[in-house]
């Protein structure tokens, strides 16, 4: 009995530990975890250049509504206009990401 228990954790113990194909890491699947983690980061700092200029432009409008500005429209508008480009660019990398279906 006793060497039944052993037998059986060494199976559970086996099928608990990775393969040492699982370990190696190809240089190709190396390079793919380096490009994913990359465009991640580059996605993010696109969508955050976004939503910053976004923000500074609606406060900065807004103050300049408060003085009686006449030119605060045209200002309003470049800013948006600069901002959704920053996140058109973060989508347009979102979906270099994005993997095809899984057959």
């Amino acid at each position: 009995m006793h060497g039944s228990i052993c037998n059986d954790q060494k199976k559970s113990n086996h099928q608990l530990l990775p393969s040492k194909e699982d370990i190696v890491m190809t240089p190709i699947t190396q390079l793919e975890g380096i490009l994913t983690t990359l465009v991640q980061l580059c996605t993010m700092l696109m969508e955050f250049f976004g939503v910053s200029i976004l923000v500074s432009t609606a406060i900065k409008c807004f103050l300049r509504w408060l003085k009686k500005d006449q030119e605060i429209r045209l200002t309003l508008a470049q800013g948006i206009a600069l901002a959704l480009e920053f996140k058109l660019g973060g989508e347009v990398l979102r979906t270099v990401v994005v993997r095809e279906w899984a057959g």
